[in-house]
């Protein structure tokens, strides 16, 4: 799916199968992305702030430039060696212990 500059905020994407879809650009302002898989997505420059990201599969995903993600909404998530995250940013590896 090309949901590039797409605007979002408050949407609910649980459980969302969004393998390698495109939201470049896109307003996801406090959506809903519990357990989404968005393995190999592209989120370069979309707005993260206050979305929930709680099981939510990042494998692959490029997040360069992303806006508003945190921290602690990482430690929800899960990614693995090709997530592209902005600098300083860590997600654990799906699949493993915490």
């Amino acid at each position: 799916a090309t949901l590039s500059e797409a605007q979002m905020a408050g949407a609910d994407l649980d459980r969302a199968d969004a393998t390698a879809a495109n939201f470049s650009g896109a307003s996801l302002e406090k959506a809903r992305l519990s357990s989404a898989s968005l393995v190999g997505a592209n989120l370069n420059g979309a707005d993260l702030e206050g979305a929930l990201l709680r099981r939510t599969d990042l494998s692959g995903a490029d997040l360069t430039d992303v806006r508003g993600l945190t921290e602690a909404q990482l430690a929800l998530a899960c990614g693995n060696a090709d997530t592209i995250l902005p600098d300083g940013m860590s997600v654990r590896t799906c699949g493993a212990e915490d």
